[in-house]
């Protein structure tokens, strides 16, 4: 069989359907920090920073949520929605950890008894929280808490890395920051980018009047625990603050509640500790934390 003219070639190639043109590089990576963006959270996550000999960084990540469902968890969205995005190509991955950290964490063995080192790393913004390691100063607990100061005062090249990504701490206890505890209250220097400290000031009383802006010392019939520590157990806070962290611009906040947002920013100096009250948010708080207790003794009587 003759093989057909030329011409007939040509005319059959310019028959064949032509590809859409491709996707401007631009484009693409506005796509890539829209879905980066989308896999942000308004709600910050807690981790707690724990001791692990087994990393090169001596430190590892705890999910502080341990009874939240995993799907329905921040860190497993988090994983669902980069998974994809940071394998892409090179840029992408660079543009996803640019934003979020892989860094190792511990989770729940199937039995629930113990924890057990996750084999995929987790997603963390700076945006994150971090609960230090705390033994609340138990007895019989010292050399826990001082291997673990030790991994943050003396820390290898990727524990240093790690803690640069901390820019909030969040402490569960006032009694983190009393100067029993001076040693652990002196690893905070070593977070080279901290911004911010936010600490439970503990019990309350007596907050159905307006918080008058201002700066203020703090009232025992306010705040007792909080004006205990501030007038007994502040010293080696107020020395830490006055001569490291104040000029760094670190800030420190109270929290009346785990779940609100800070109430109050505290002051302190080489003398004292004054606050000033964080409005209108502080009222607004105080009034959902008093209608959520009167719910809850409601339940409790019916």
């Amino acid at each position: 069989m003759a093989d057909p003219p030329p011409s007939s070639v040509v005319a059959a190639v310019n028959k064949r359907p032509q590809m859409k043109a491709s996707v401007p590089y631009e484009v693409f990576l506005h796509v890539v920090e829209q879905l980066i963006d989308m896999a942000k959270s308004n709600n910050p996550k807690a981790w707690s920073l724990a001791y692990n000999h087994s990393l090169a960084a001596k430190l590892v990540l705890n999910d502080v949520n341990i009874f939240e469902d995993k799907r329905q968890s921040v860190a497993y969205r988090r994983h669902q929605k980069l998974r994809l995005v940071s394998q892409i190509n090179q840029q992408s991955r660079r543009m996803t950890e640019k934003t979020f950290t892989r860094l190792p964490f511990m989770v729940a063995t199937p039995d629930g008894l113990s924890r057990q080192l996750c084999p995929v790393k987790a997603y963390v913004p700076v945006t994150d929280e971090f609960v230090p390691f705390f033994t609340s100063l138990e007895e019989g607990r010292e050399a826990e808490q001082f291997i673990y100061n030790q991994a943050v005062l003396l820390p290898s090249a990727s524990g240093y890395a790690l803690l640069s990504r901390i820019e909030k701490i969040f402490l569960l206890r006032l009694r983190y920051l009393i100067t029993a505890n001076e040693e652990s209250l002196s690893t905070l220097i070593r977070l080279p980018n901290l911004k911010s400290i936010t600490v439970n000031v503990g019990r309350f009383g007596k907050l159905r009047n307006r918080m008058e802006p201002g700066l203020h010392e703090v009232d025992p019939k306010k705040f007792p625990r909080l004006a205990q520590f501030c007038t007994e157990d502040s010293e080696a806070l107020r020395t830490l603050w006055a001569g490291h962290l104040e000029a760094r611009g670190v800030k420190l906040f109270g929290v009346i509640d785990d779940d609100q947002r800070p109430i109050m920013e505290l002051h302190p100096s080489r003398d004292k500790i004054m606050i000033t009250y964080i409005q209108p948010y502080a009222d607004e708080a105080v009034e959902e934390l008093i209608e959520r207790m009167k719910q809850a003794l409601e339940s409790l009587a019916m």
